[in-house]
């Protein structure tokens, strides 16, 4: 189905915050100090993450899948050390050469994944081969259609006490979920003020900006209570995003709810 004008802007605009937004020195200088060891950090992904799950549970939706993006940079040792913890813990590796058109330097690419107990594991590594010691970009993703429950929670506590603890430098975290729903946008009980009430009613959400289409409405809003923290063109806290998008083929509307923003083309 072809996506509408502001779908396609918010597609590429999540596409370029995904793969080349990556956060500066000072930023993660600030933001290693804000996080007050492992239990923190844990608890600034699950909170909201489990919140925004059970709003939707007590919606007329069905969730089909979540998913929770780690992403930052490596030390040349910790990148070492990440490919052999990766090999221990059941990971395996495709590996891919491609060059960067911009600069015309090789980008060595490795495609780490893993499936169990439901979860899917995929991590995406990104470095320069010939020059040593620099940093490496990673993009983690964990998915699965599981309940957001205490066993989802336990493998969160895993991840984070692997791969992140011990790190330098802390990563950014995103979460997203998928849902989907019986009901037309618009013409039947999904509308804009219904949209907007499950931010302000059950998140106590300051709604921010808002796109509005026929068959597609976007949401922004800021949660005072969670922790990450985006910032609008206009310099406004935002750290919520809802959207809806009815197919007609379907004759379904799905939800993407993502903190703080959606990072998947919705």
């Amino acid at each position: 189905m072809r996506l509408s004008w502001g779908e396609g802007i918010l597609g590429l605009m999540a596409f370029i915050l995904l793969l080349f937004w990556w956060p500066d020195d000072s930023h993660i200088d600030a933001l290693t100090r804000t996080i007050q060891g492992n239990d923190h950090f844990v608890h600034t992904i699950a909170q909201p993450t489990q919140q925004m799950a059970a709003m939707l549970a007590d919606k007329p939706v069905a969730l089909t899948e979540w998913t929770v993006y780690w992403r930052g940079a490596l030390t040349a040792q910790e990148e070492e050390e990440w490919r052999i913890r990766l090999t221990q813990h059941g990971f395996t590796l495709d590996e891919t050469i491609t060059t960067d058109h911009r600069h015309g330097n090789p980008v060595l690419t490795e495609h780490w994944t893993k499936a169990e107990n439901g979860f899917l594991h995929h991590l995406q590594l990104i470095s320069n081969p010939h020059e040593t010691g620099q940093p490496a970009k990673y993009i983690y993703v964990w998915s699965g259609s599981t309940d957001l429950d205490h066993l989802w929670l336990e493998e969160l506590e895993v991840i984070v006490g692997i791969y992140f603890t011990h790190l330098k430098n802390f990563p950014e975290s995103f979460s997203c979920l998928e849902a989907v729903a019986d009901d037309r946008l618009k013409d039947g009980l999904l509308d804009q003020r219904v949209l907007e009430q499950w931010l302000t009613h059950d998140f106590q959400a300051d709604v921010i900006h808002k796109l509005v289409e026929d068959q597609f409405i976007s949401l922004n809003g800021y949660v005072a209570t969670w922790d990450h923290v985006l910032y609008s063109a206009n310099q406004q806290k935002i750290n919520v995003q809802l959207s809806a998008r009815y197919n007609a083929l379907e004759d379904t509307t799905r939800i993407t709810l993502g903190y703080p923003l959606i990072l998947t083309a919705h």
